[in-house]
């Protein structure tokens, strides 16, 4: 990234080619502020701010907030709490209170800051996806269990309870019944080598 200087072009500091929102100068905003991009700030902000992007504050802009953001670049003045997933930047202009945490951390020469610092470790992770045979299969035991053929409307309620051959009746807590190997789904069957 290129040095910002006061009295710079603050979209300088926003990814380059990628699209942003934009709080100009004339603008003030209260509440919450959510965007699915980069957001840059020129006005005044108070309430909350969600940005999945980088969140940019422009020298002159003054921000009151709660702050989550991928990346934060401050050269203005910020008042909050910031939770950021990324990079956290307070650049030579930039004036900060309240606590920051944040994956990297960086505090140019003639910013200030008042508040708490913390540095997350861990990386950045999606939620994990369920292993395939929770969310599209049922699992081996079900499936084994719903092998009893269907009783025929002739059948009686107690031939259609009667266990199946091999079938454990004593009642004791032992493995499920087990299929034939045929009718599981390909994953779930037993390798032959």
């Amino acid at each position: 990234m290129t040095m910002y200087r006061e009295g710079e072009d603050a979209e300088r500091l926003l990814d380059p080619g990628q699209p942003y929102s934009r709080v100009d100068r004339n603008s003030k905003f209260t509440g919450r502020y959510e965007a699915m991009q980069n957001l840059l700030v020129e006005g005044n902000c108070s309430g909350e701010i969600d940005c999945r992007g980088t969140l940019v504050i422009a020298e002159g802009a003054t921000v009151e907030a709660t702050i989550i953001a991928r990346d934060v670049r401050i050269a203005g003045v910020v008042k909050g709490e910031i939770d950021c997933t990324g990079r956290f930047e307070l650049l030579p202009s930039g004036r900060a209170s309240g606590s920051v945490k944040a994956r990297q951390i960086v505090i140019h020469e003639g910013a200030e800051y008042d508040g708490d610092l913390q540095m997350t470790m861990e990386p950045v992770r999606a939620e994990p996806a369920p292993p395939m045979w929770e969310s599209t299969t049922a699992p081996p035991e079900a499936i084994a269990a719903t092998n009893k053929p269907a009783p025929s409307p002739a059948t009686t309620a107690a031939e259609a309870d009667a266990p199946l051959p091999g079938e454990d009746t004593t009642g004791e807590a032992e493995a499920p019944p087990r299929g034939r190997e045929e009718d599981l789904p390909e994953f779930l069957r037993p390798r032959h080598e």
